[in-house]
């Protein structure tokens, strides 16, 4: 039985080809008989087996669907029949044709032919002699023991399978090992598993064997299965260092946010308030001086305000580099809180110069009205 998944029928089927044990010179014919039974009789086994070559070659199937080449010439009509029955289930809606090199006895042709007609399979059957084959499959096609020229080495065949079972069984056993590991192991690009599957999946990619290719797909989506695993514990570090960032240009905005609000609230509230009980001229020098002292608190703490402003327009460009969705809104800030502080500082300023020069006239008068009196 082999999987001859590299030849196909003249509409491009893949060809699974069914054949009986050979003859050995050296057995009896009764022994002969028994591995042909052993092989084809046991429905169970038979299923199997082509359930296997069903899951290598099925995507190939989907798409072109499958030839079942049966070598009927030296089977029993009840092997046969287990053959087509098994071939259906295990293959289920994927065969497109079944070819039945008719058996040499021509009670067994008859047996088969009635076979056909009363089971009723799902997929198209045809009987035909060797010679004739070639309708169906090309000679180039057809595999030697069928009379064809296709080569085919089922040792080779075999020691491929074994080599791809066992590092798809290696890369399952190691993503398992991953997924137990809840993060504590560590894969890196060099392990070994992985760097033997990549140089598996590229020898398997130059070949021409569709279920080669087939075989390269799953290991590949494995391998990156694997990594994708191994690379999770470096994401949900990267996502959490964006997330405390993400959070960190939060509570900046809001800093700057709360900021701008206290500040413009003082100087339109308790600065101006405070700017407008000292707009007055003093009655005499004392009055005077002391509103010239009060002038100077405001012056201080109009620099203050000044100085907030600056530290947060300073804030707002750098947020405006880090969050520039947020920039028009930052701008406008910017500007507005420097603008109000600095056009709140030259108001005290003014104000000040004022209280102090209502502080100089009160002096001079204070001291001519001396001069006077020391003249009377």
């Amino acid at each position: 039985m082999d999987g001859r998944t590299r030849s196909v029928d003249r509409s491009g089927s893949a060809i699974v080809a069914i054949t009986p044990p050979a003859n050995d010179a050296s057995t009896s014919h009764r022994s002969s008989l028994s591995d042909i039974n052993g092989v084809l009789l046991h429905y169970e086994d038979l299923v199997s087996v082509l359930g296997y070559f069903s899951e290598i070659i099925s995507e190939y199937a989907a798409e072109k669907g499958l030839c079942i080449l049966i070598d009927g010439r030296r089977m029993p009509p009840k092997a046969l029949k287990n053959v087509l029955r098994a071939s259906q289930q295990a293959f289920y809606h994927q065969i497109r044709m079944a070819i039945i090199v008719q058996p040499e006895k021509f009670l067994h042709q008859q047996k088969i032919n009635l076979d056909l007609i009363l089971e009723g399979y799902e997929f198209r059957t045809v009987l035909v002699s060797l010679h004739k084959l070639s309708k169906y499959i090309d000679i180039s096609q057809l595999p030697e023991n069928f009379g064809g020229t296709f080569a085919y080495d089922a040792e080779q065949w075999c020691d491929e399978r074994e080599k791809i079972e066992t590092m798809m069984t290696d890369l399952s056993n190691l993503q398992q090992d991953l997924i137990q590991s809840n993060g504590r192991l560590q894969i890196s690009p060099e392990d070994a598993t992985i760097v033997a599957g990549k140089r598996l999946v590229a020898d398997l990619k130059k070949s021409e064997n569709v279920h080669y290719n087939v075989a390269a797909k799953g290991l590949k989506k494995k391998i990156d299965e694997i990594e994708h695993l191994a690379s999770l514990p470096q994401k949900e570090a990267e996502l959490s260092k964006l997330n405390a960032e993400n959070e960190e240009r939060c509570r900046m905005l809001e800093e700057h946010a709360e900021g701008v609000n206290r500040l413009l609230d003082w100087i339109e509230g308790p600065g101006e308030k405070w700017l407008l009980t000292l707009h007055e001229i003093g009655e005499n020098k004392d009055e005077a001086r002391q509103l010239v002292k009060e002038h100077q608190q405001l012056a201080l703490k109009s620099k203050e305000i000044v100085s907030q402003a600056d530290e947060l327009a300073d804030l707002a460009s750098r947020l405006m580099a880090a969050v520039p969705a947020h920039s028009i809104t930052l701008e406008k800030a910017r500007e507005q809180v420097r603008g109000l502080a600095r056009q709140y500082a030259n108001r005290v300023e003014r104000q000040t110069g004022m209280a102090r020069q209502s502080e100089e006239f009160h002096t001079k008068m204070s001291e001519g009205c001396c001069t006077i009196e020391k003249l009377h």
